[in-house]
C-alpha cells in the first residue's frame, strides 16, 4: 500500500462543522433541489431516521418520484403515521422495514426484485461496519448516471503510534 497517498474518506483530520445543526439543514436543502431538479426519479433512502423532512416527502409526491426507504421498522411505522398526518399521499412512497439486522437484508430484497435508482442517499448509521456493505449492496442498483450521496461518513479505524 502507498502511504504517501492522501485518502480523504480515512483521513480523520477533517474538522466536524461547527454548527452541525445548520449542516444537516443545508444537506437536505440541497437534497430537495436535486429532487426538484430531477422530476419522475426513483429515489433510495438507506436510513430514514428519526427527522420527519416534510419538505422533503411533499416534493417526492408532487414531482411523482418513486421513493423507497429503508430503516427500523419502528422508524418506518413512524414515518408512514408522519405522511397521514401532513396529508401527503403515499402513492409511489414505500418503507421497507427490518425488525433486526441492519439494512442489508432490505437491500438485497431490492437487488433480486431487480430495483434500480436514479438517486441513493446513504444516511446510515454513520459507521463503517453497517454502511460499507449497504453501500456496497446499494451500488449495484445504480442506473447508469446516477447520484450516490454519503451523509455524515467518517471512517477512523485507528492511530498511527
Amino acid at each position: 500500500m502507498n502511504s504517501d497517498r492522501h485518502d480523504v474518506l480515512f483521513d480523520d483530520s477533517h474538522p466536524l462543522p461547527s454548527n452541525y445543526r445548520a449542516y444537516r439543514q443545508s444537506v437536505h436543502v440541497r437534497l430537495v433541489q436535486l429532487l426538484r431538479q430531477n422530476p419522475g426519479y426513483r429515489f433510495l433512502e438507506i436510513g430514514v431516521g428519526p427527522t420527519f423532512r416534510q419538505e422533503r416527502f411533499r416534493a417526492i409526491n408532487k414531482l411523482d418520484i418513486r421513493y423507497v426507504g429503508l430503516d427500523f421498522e419502528h422508524v418506518c411505522t413512524q414515518r408512514r403515521a408522519d405522511l397521514v398526518a401532513a396529508g401527503i399521499a403515499d402513492r409511489n412512497i414505500t418503507f421497507l422495514g427490518n425488525a433486526l439486522g441492519t439494512y442489508l437484508f432490505n437491500l438485497i430484497r431490492l437487488a433480486r426484485n431487480r430495483e434500480t435508482f436514479d438517486i441513493v442517499y446513504l444516511d446510515g448509521s454513520h459507521s463503517i461496519y453497517v454502511d460499507l456493505a449497504a453501500a456496497i449492496a446499494a451500488v449495484r442498483m445504480l442506473k447508469p448516471g446516477a447520484l450516490f450521496l454519503f451523509d455524515g461518513v467518517r471512517f477512523c479505524f485507528g492511530r498511527r503510534y
